[in-house]
């Protein structure tokens, strides 16, 4: 016998034993695993999903599959539907097949890598750990992973299911055929990082993954480019006033008889120097990096001199930049010390008024400021930049980035 949706009777029942088991593992999925379809398709090796949550399934390469063996699996299919990483694949301009193949790697080893670890089911395992990779770290978003593989050289895997990298595939029902619409779906990720969040607050548990992601999902989106707009105009009015007391013979509306009176002189155009993070944790980051600094050099185009420094261990050669097109020449390095580069803006010529660092923040920071008589904004992105904006000394001022808007 099969159920409406093609399924045999029994494995269908399989497969609800298994929903029921990952909701137990993790109730504030619930609302993702009940809202993920199912279809056959003899077409797929095993089982994929699509990027509108139905899931398709072979009967015969799976109808030995334990109900155990199937919420981990249902468990790291709506992890990737929450997580977006269709949508996500589309922002990270991905098109070639080794660039998809890549990215399907890198998808399933952050969707499967964190039940592997919890120990909960030995089976399936990601074709690769994240840890395992070098500079590899748990917690790791997509984008970052795609590119520690990418440095390895790293082939990738046969794309699957749209839900991994946005791209349909011929297998998959054609648009509008019972798929989940948009702001069904934006319900089911509200609903789940509600549910994780509750968790949390009730200091139940939550895998780290869906944890940070649930936190991530309920932040509004900050107009980073006027907050940045107002920091910058701020530190450059209060560091580049008119600040020098001067003798020298001013115009007659402001002289005495012969009697010369002191007055405030402003001074030449002001300099800023912006400090830009180049080290190999920042290559995931490179659109972004380069967007917030053609930002910061067009907020200053009409008010200051800007100098940019290229930073990771050490602080590159110093160089004016006049042009946006001089900003995608990133002079790259290992490892990473925003101190080298503010030390270097503190030796740059003419003294600057005012201090931007761009950075991802996985660095350290030294305790004396090297800048003196500068302001210092430290401009942090990427998925730690929350986490780690605690980091940064008191004699910055902190601005996160979350997201471009």
């Amino acid at each position: 016998m099969s159920t409406p949706d093609g399924l045999p009777t029994d494995l269908q029942d399989r497969i609800s034993a298994g929903r029921v088991l990952a909701t137990r593992a993790e109730p504030y999925l619930g609302s993702a695993l009940h809202a993920l379809r199912t279809r056959v398709s003899p077409q797929v090796q095993t089982l994929a999903a699509d990027r509108w949550w139905q899931m398709y399934i072979n009967p015969e390469t799976t109808s030995s599959w334990t109900p155990e063996q199937w919420a981990t699996e249902l468990r790291a299919q709506v992890r990737r539907l929450l997580f977006e990483h269709a949508e996500r694949a589309e922002k990270f301009g991905l098109a070639e097949p080794e660039q998809l193949r890549r990215w399907q790697a890198a998808s399933d080893s952050t969707v499967r890598s964190e039940t592997h670890r919890a120990g909960h089911d030995s089976w399936p395992q990601p074709g690769v750990l994240v840890e395992d990779l070098p500079g590899g770290r748990v917690g790791m978003p997509v984008e970052e992973v795609y590119e520690l593989l990418r440095l390895q050289n790293f082939e990738g895997v046969e794309p699957q299911g749209s839900s991994a990298h946005g791209v349909r595939q011929p297998w998959e029902q054609p648009a509008g055929y019972n798929e989940l619409e948009p702001p069904d779906a934006k319900m089911v990720r509200y609903r789940c990082a509600q549910e994780a969040i509750t968790a949390q607050r009730d200091h139940r548990p939550v895998a780290p993954d869906l944890a940070q992601w649930a936190t991530n999902f309920g932040r509004p989106a900050v107009d980073w480019r006027r907050t940045l707009e107002a920091a910058v105009s701020r530190m450059l009015a209060h560091y580049a006033g008119a600040r020098d007391w001067s003798y020298s013979r001013p115009r007659r509306y402001g002289s005495s008889g012969s009697l010369i009176l002191p007055g405030m002189v402003a001074p030449a155009q002001p300099h800023v120097v912006v400090v830009r993070d180049t080290s190999p944790s920042m290559t995931f980051e490179r659109d972004l990096l380069r967007t917030v600094t053609a930002e910061v050099s067009g907020l200053l185009d009409e008010k200051a001199r800007v100098t940019l420094i290229d930073t990771s261990s050490e602080a590159a050669t110093a160089r004016r930049v006049t042009s946006r097109q001089q900003l995608a020449q990133v002079q790259r390095g290992e490892g990473t010390d925003m101190g080298a580069g503010l030390e270097a803006a503190g030796r740059a010529r003419p003294r600057p008024h005012l201090v931007v660092v761009l950075t991802d923040g996985d660095t350290d920071w030294p305790e004396r400021k090297p800048v003196h008589g500068a302001g210092v904004v430290v401009v942090l992105f990427g998925s730690r930049a929350q986490q780690l904006a605690a980091q940064v000394p008191h004699w910055a001022s902190t601005l996160v980035v979350d997201k471009l808007v």
